[in-house]
């Protein structure tokens, strides 16, 4: 890696970093439906954005470059509705139409269509997730269950990050991001193959500082280092079988403040450790054109991390197989699935961690199928289909959906869905025990012990949704109306065994209710002003008996506005804002304001230039103090600032 950060600034010393001048003018939705972008999230299948029966948001990769961010949960925070909560600079807690925590596992996250969950946490590393942001075409998110179409841990939605083809980004791209947090720098290149297709390789290394102040007046350590290699191939083996071969190789070393118990007096005691981790993935797919209406597609995908930390050491491998075929006759459309996921780990056992049944592989098998007919074409259409999915600890699962759709008229669009989800758990709370931080109890100090269960179930959940999409020459409105009733919801049982133990083992016996609403309204003011509102709103009911507690949150509520704002002020200056009002009682903190701003400058047609400052105008704040998720110790969120140099060689 030493190798590889040399090249890194040899290769970037003598010019800074890279982009394509700007281009597109709208904010998100409305953009990518007028140019007829296609969404593949909501159905796997290809269609146009504004007709699929759900919630959706897209967010273009011009976006993310314009507004400054840094990293995917940072650019997921431009998405109305999801919940962003940066822990410290390493951690983050995002998730759709819930309390957020740090592993979300009710919301799934793909790159490509290519799931990173996490079957060890339950949920996202998404201090891992470093796929280069000027690689990302676009990002799609479906805030409704996506059960049917990807399976489990779909119940709330999906977010699929969909990168570009090699063959938008030949040439020699690299970048330079110095800020107040973080020193950033990458580098890529791509080229053709002749007739053969395309590809890129690119190399990065991100290197973010220590807060500077840390929750519970101790010393932060949040600090990362990470290097990486990623490589993808587009080939086209003739006119209907084209080939996608991608893979990337990362080092990371994380620096944490870890919450854990003193092994002899059970006394809490703030420790700083060092992680290291190495992931490498794989991934290749199929896709061939059977004939103008009918196509399949097969894939391939392998992933490998290892994870060492003075509480934690375990390696995961993760083999996942995916076939479709999708065909369409008169007015149906049919789409058929398979699926195998085979999931393994090596733990080893250490003071604070054991494995209670030595559970080291996960199988996944399922198939799906949906069929779509069109009973007044363009004008209404009903969509029905089912998953069946068995996990080898669990058993199966059936995951039913059925939407209807229909367009009033040329502007206006209603739509409604019933569907049925499965949160599968995940190793930790079916087989694992740890030491966590004691508890005090009269004159001692309780050693804690959360352990897992054999015997908890899948939990089950009912969403309903309705909605209305309004789509004009200069406005774009989208409203719609949730409610979720979830059962089998994971809880942990408390029982204490004086003199010495406070034992919360995981069951499956809550029951969860969750409702809300969101609106959006996008108005093009002129042609070089567009802005963006955003509202939305999630009430979550817990039914608890008295001696269960989620390991997340109580009953609480979340509030998100969220306002944008792009302005081209001449062919070389442009300018983006967001504001965000967030509000709840569901992280233990207080309400508060933020606002970004980035300003982007094109020097040259090679060479761009941007200042970005997030948070400004506010005093420190704790955006996440949930104590109930292990091992967290938040940092207080400060302004900060970063300045980006592209350039780019054709």
């Amino acid at each position: 890696m030493k190798v590889l950060t040399g090249l890194l600034v040899a290769l970037l010393a003598p010019f800074g970093a890279a982009s394509q001048s700007i281009d597109s003018k709208h904010l998100a939705l409305d953009a990518l439906m007028d140019l007829d972008v296609q969404l593949s999230t909501v159905t796997r299948r290809l269609r146009v954005a504004e007709e699929n029966a759900a919630s959706i948001y897209v967010l273009p990769g011009d976006e993310i470059k314009r507004s400054g961010v840094t990293s995917i949960p940072q650019a997921l925070s431009l998405v109305p509705g999801l919940q962003v909560r940066k822990i410290d600079n390493n951690n983050w807690a995002v998730t759709l139409r819930a309390v957020a925590g740090r592993f979300s596992s009710r919301m799934l996250v793909l790159v490509n269509g290519q799931s990173i969950y996490d079957a060890v946490d339950g949920g996202v590393n998404w201090e891992s997730l470093n796929t280069p942001l000027y690689d990302i075409e676009r990002i799609e998110v479906v805030r409704s269950n996506g059960g049917l179409s990807w399976g489990n841990n779909a119940t709330n939605g999906v977010v699929n990050i969909i990168t570009k083809h090699s063959e938008d980004t030949r040439g020699l791209l690299s970048t330079l991001e110095v800020g107040s947090e973080l020193t950033n720098a990458a580098i890529r290149f791509g080229k053709d193959l002749n007739s053969l297709g395309s590809f890129r390789v690119h190399a990065f290394s991100k290197n973010l500082r220590e807060s500077n102040n840390a929750h519970f007046s101790i010393t932060p350590n949040d600090s990362n280092h990470t290097q990486g290699i990623g490589t993808r191939f587009d080939l086209n083996l003739s006119d209907s079988v084209f080939v996608l071969v991608q893979g990337e190789y990362q080092n990371i070393d994380i620096s944490n403040v870890v919450l854990a118990p003193d092994l002899l007096t059970n006394a809490t005691q703030f420790n700083e450790d060092s992680e290291t981790r190495e992931l490498f993935n794989f991934a290749v797919r199929l896709d061939h054109i059977i004939d103008n209406n009918t196509s399949q597609v097969f894939q391939l995908t392998y992933n490998n991390e290892e994870y060492d930390s003075f509480y934690f050491e375990d390696e995961q491998e993760d083999v996942s197989i995916d076939y479709l075929i999708s065909s369409q006759i008169n007015a149906f459309q049919f789409d058929f699935g398979l699926n195998y996921r085979n999931i393994g780990l090596t733990l080893t056992n250490n003071d604070y961690l054991t494995s209670l049944n030595n559970l080291d592989i996960l199988q996944y098998y399922s198939a799906f199928l949906q069929a779509q007919y069109e009973h007044i074409p363009s004008q209404v259409s009903v969509s029905l289909g089912s998953k069946v999915e068995r996990n080898s600890a669990i058993g199966w699962q059936h995951q039913p959906s059925a939407k209807v759709m229909w367009k009033v008229n040329e502007e206006s669009t209603l739509w409604g869905s019933i569907s049925k989800g499965s949160r599968f758990p995940s190793f930790t709370e079916m087989d694992l025990s740890f030491r966590a931080a004691g508890i005090p109890f009269g004159n001692f100090i309780l050693a804690q012990i959360i352990q897992g269960n054999k015997d908890i179930q899948a939990e089950q959940s009912v969403s309903k949704e309705v909605g209305y999409r309004y789509n004009a020459s200069r406005w774009d409105i989208d409203l719609s109306l949730f409610k979720t009733e979830a059962d089998n919801v994971l809880t942990t049982d408390v029982a204490i065994n004086p003199p010495s133990l406070f034992i919360q083992t995981f069951v499956s016996d809550g029951r969860l209710d969750t409702y809300g609403a969101e609106a959006f309204v996008d108005w093009q003011v002129a042609s070089w002003v567009n802005t963006e509102l955003t509202y939305s709103f999630a009430k979550i009911d817990y039914d608890l008996s008295e001696n269960l507690q989620s390991p997340t949150g109580e009953n609480s509520k979340v509030e998100q506005w969220l306002f944008k704002t792009s302005l081209q002020l001449s062919d070389a200056h442009s300018l983006f804002t967001t504001a965000r009002w967030e509000r709840g009682d569901a992280y233990s903190t207080d309400d508060y304001y933020a606002l970004d701003v980035s300003w982007q400058w094109q020097i040259s047609e090679n060479l761009q230039f941007s200042a970005t400052g997030n948070n400004l105008f506010i005093s420190d704040r704790v955006e996440y103090a949930n104590t109930r998720q292990l091992f967290v110790v938040p940092s207080f969120i400060e302004p900060s600032y970063v300045i980006n140099l592209s350039y780019f060689f054709e």
